[in-house]
């Protein structure tokens, strides 16, 4: 009897569906963490046995995983073929922003009301890192600084619905869309209202034009929700965002009216 007792457990050990279920979670979650720092391209592979020995779980777990983003739209399934990354377009870029111009002053909003210290440490640290990317002329230390912070006040607002993994995973693809984009038309110079925002400038003037509007921009999105301003927050956080929107679509226009420039 006390063996078999013993041996009960042992019996219900290969009950896979929790196990796989929590690893689903964990490899979603890790997947999450590398979409936002722009480990997939466009059109990418995504190898089922490749990540399941890197991140040591069985293949059906990162499958799991890996649908579920399909499911986001970030990745796709071809038959025969596999998983990929899909391939965006502006106008997918255009829509998050939208989403972006939606959300994030009603999140900016709330979290102004609540301001938890350790929030606000990670929004301080956040435009501590941009300033010093800025200070080294760092685009890549620039961009990444920029999606935590605003991750981050989406993540921390209090509302689930803003929260999900699916909304921070859009969110960080779209910045590394809209970075994307603008470095594989760097050489564009003939179009005098894009000329230094195309570009990879190496100037420092150039630089500091393109990106010091973001740095103070920063700064005062920061201090509206640092000093608890919920009506400041919102509407500046909808300003920055529609900001967005309106870059996007003026680059959809100089993209259609200037064809001939690009590669």
């Amino acid at each position: 009897m006390i063996t078999a007792e013993k041996q009960r457990p042992k019996v219900r050990k290969p009950a896979k569906p929790v196990e796989n279920e929590t690893a689903m979670v964990v490899v979603i979650k890790r997947l999450t963490r590398e979409l936002a720092a722009g480990r997939f391209k466009g059109g990418q592979p995504i190898r089922e046995t490749v990540l399941a020995k890197e991140y040591g779980v069985s293949r059906s777990a990162i499958r799991e995983a890996l649908n579920q983003i399909v499911g986001w739209g970030l990745f796709e399934y071809i038959p025969y073929r596999g998983y990929q990354m899909k391939e965006f377009t502006v106008d997918h870029l255009i829509q998050w922003n939208e989403l972006r111009e939606a959300i994030e002053p009603i999140a900016a909003r709330r979290l102004a009301k609540t301001r938890p210290p350790e929030v606000l440490k990670q929004l301080k640290q956040y435009n501590d890192d941009m300033e010093q990317a800025f200070n080294n002329m760092d685009r890549d230390g620039i961009f990444k600084a920029d999606l935590g912070f605003h991750s981050c006040v989406v993540e921390h607002c209090g509302n689930e619905n803003f929260s999900r993994l699916q909304t921070i995973s859009n969110l960080a693809v779209s910045f590394y869309l809209g970075k994307s984009l603008a470095e594989a038309n760097h050489t564009v110079t003939e179009i005098t209202i894009f000329q230094r925002d195309l570009r990879k400038s190496v100037k420092k003037e150039d630089f500091e034009e393109l990106f010091g509007t973001t740095l103070e921009g920063h700064k005062e999105l920061y201090e509206a929700i640092y000093t608890g301003n919920q009506a400041e927050a919102e509407d500046m956080f909808r300003i920055h965002a529609h900001n967005q929107v309106e870059n996007m679509e003026k680059y959809v226009e100089a993209l259609n009216m200037h064809k001939h420039f690009f590669r």
